[in-house]
């Protein structure tokens, strides 16, 4: 067989029996159990990020289970259940609560027999071996889908019990810290838009180093300093030939102060069109449209001075003098104020958009420049807090990931 390059030991120092290579029809079984008598079950669906959720999670608040659920599948603690044609994008999952639930008709149900464990399952469903087995055995012309009887030929090699529970125990001891450190960015992010609130509302001041208060703020309408500009509109060639950076919603969306190196799109253009789409250390692009109105008018600060353009779904306002700082400035853009004052202004039915006009309208509060670099110093400090969370985590799922492909075969 081929070898793990991960091996566990007893505790002794003794190995473990080889591994051995067995179909999943040998190890699982098909559970066909429906709900009959029309039972209340919870409408349970499997989504490939969180496992088995409430349907009304996986739909926007919305069951989409007919009255009649007498054909559901009912799926009991310990087993899995597979959306055949969603498998392919991880949609498989074994159910860890303790109470039963019902799924679609169109499901496929199954449990584990003995000698294999469902968080072992679990862990090799997620890795790249089983999904080369899984398009080998899957069928369909324009979608591939995996029945269970494709499923069951699909091989594995599989350790003895004991050593399994050494991989579980183990890549769970990593799951910790991925928790750990998923939490600790969320509470970031809290804590950050606490701080926020506080120094926006004016509940928190900041003072001079010699403890005197700063000037009061002053009520600035963005059409007074700002002037504005749509996009670039080339051709989808041009932007094939990239060249030079190209600013478009996906940055803008993110709500990150804009830098060049994060920046994926890029458009061919000629020296005049590149002066005349610049975007330059401090410009504010706003998102001009959107399909829900609670995103329309999003904005981000440039902070760069790597030479960029942007697109034409996208509105630059450029300031006619420096009286901000930059990162003070996106960070008021994404206040609970400045975001209602947007998106009233956005317009629409189906597809909301938002004009020059609208956003020249929108009135910000600015204290002094002094003020406003230690309120950017302070709010850059849980920004960068975030960005190391998010790079440890980054790092633990990489461990993760590239364990299992040593842990499995």
């Amino acid at each position: 067989m081929p070898e793990p390059k991960v091996r566990f030991k007893r505790d002794d120092g003794s190995s473990y029996p080889a591994w051995e290579r067995k179909r999943l029809g040998e190890i699982t079984k098909q559970v066909t159990l429906r709900n009959g008598m029309n039972d209340c079950y919870p409408v349970y669906s499997v989504n490939n990020q969180k496992g088995f959720i409430p349907q009304r999670d996986q739909f926007e608040e919305r069951e989409v289970a007919s009255a009649d659920r007498t054909n559901y599948k009912v799926v009991a603690v310990n087993q899995f259940a597979y959306n055949p044609s969603r498998i392919n994008v991880g949609s498989i999952a074994y159910l860890k609560e303790n109470l039963s639930v019902i799924v679609s008709p169109l499901y496929v149900v199954f449990e584990c027999r003995n000698g294999l464990s469902e968080r072992f399952l679990n862990e090799y469903v997620r890795t790249n071996y089983f999904h080369n087995q899984r398009r080998v055995h899957a069928e369909g012309s324009v979608r591939d889908s995996l029945s269970y009887d494709g499923f069951a030929n699909i091989e594995m090699w599989l350790p003895c019990c004991e050593e399994q529970q050494c991989i579980i125990d183990f890549l769970a001891s990593i799951d910790d810290v991925i928790s750990f450190t998923e939490k600790e960015i969320v509470n970031l992010h809290v804590q950050k838009k606490d701080a926020m609130n506080k120094i926006f509302s004016k509940t928190v001041r900041f003072k001079r180093p010699d403890g005197n208060q700063f000037p009061e703020w002053e009520k600035i309408c963005l059409g007074d300093r700002f002037t504005f500009k749509n996009g670039v509109n080339a051709s989808k060639e041009a932007f094939e030939l990239g060249g030079i950076k190209c600013i478009g919603v996906s940055d803008v969306y993110k709500c990150l102060p804009i830098k060049a190196e994060n920046v994926d799109g890029e458009v061919s253009l000629n020296n005049k069109d590149i002066e005349r789409y610049s975007v330059n250390y401090g410009d504010v692009l706003f998102q001009r449209s959107s399909e829900t109105k609670i995103d329309i008018g999003r904005a981000s600060v440039y902070v760069d001075n790597t030479d960029a353009v942007f697109n034409g779904f996208v509105i630059c306002a450029k300031p006619q003098e420096m009286f901000y700082d930059p990162i003070f400035l996106h960070n008021a853009l994404q206040t609970k104020s400045v975001r209602e004052q947007t998106i009233r202004l956005g317009a629409g039915a189906q597809h909301f958009n938002i004009g020059q006009d609208g956003l020249a309208s929108i009135s910000i509060l600015f204290p002094c420049l002094e003020e406003q670099r230690l309120i950017a110093d302070f709010l850059s400090d849980f920004d960068e807090a975030i960005a190391a969370a998010k790079k440890e985590l980054e790092l633990w799922k990489k461990l993760k990931k590239g364990l299992l492909q040593q842990m499995f075969v």
